[in-house]
Parts: structure tokens; C-alpha cells; sequence
């Protein structure tokens, strides 16, 4: 495999990689709800 080739498969590889960071840090932001979890209730 010639060396563009393959320097040309990383940039997309690391395109790919970073669109995906990118895609799980909002997905962590919209699943954030602040309020849940402050108050434990127990029942015996």
C-alpha cells in the first residue's frame, strides 16, 4: 500500500474518530437530569 494511501486512510480514521467524541460528549449532555437522584427513599 503506497504511504498517501494509507496517511489518507488515517485522516478518515481520525475524522471518524473525532465526530464520534463529538457525538458521545452530547449525548452525555442530554442524558445529564441534575434533579434525579438527590433524594433516596427507603421503606421497610
Amino acid at each position: 500500500m503506497p504511504l498517501a494511501v494509507g496517511i489518507a486512510m488515517l485522516g478518515k480514521a481520525k475524522e471518524s474518530a473525532e465526530l464520534q467524541g463529538a457525538q458521545m460528549v452530547q449525548m452525555l449532555q442530554a442524558s445529564v437530569q441534575p434533579h434525579l437522584g438527590g433524594n433516596l427513599d427507603i421503606r421497610v
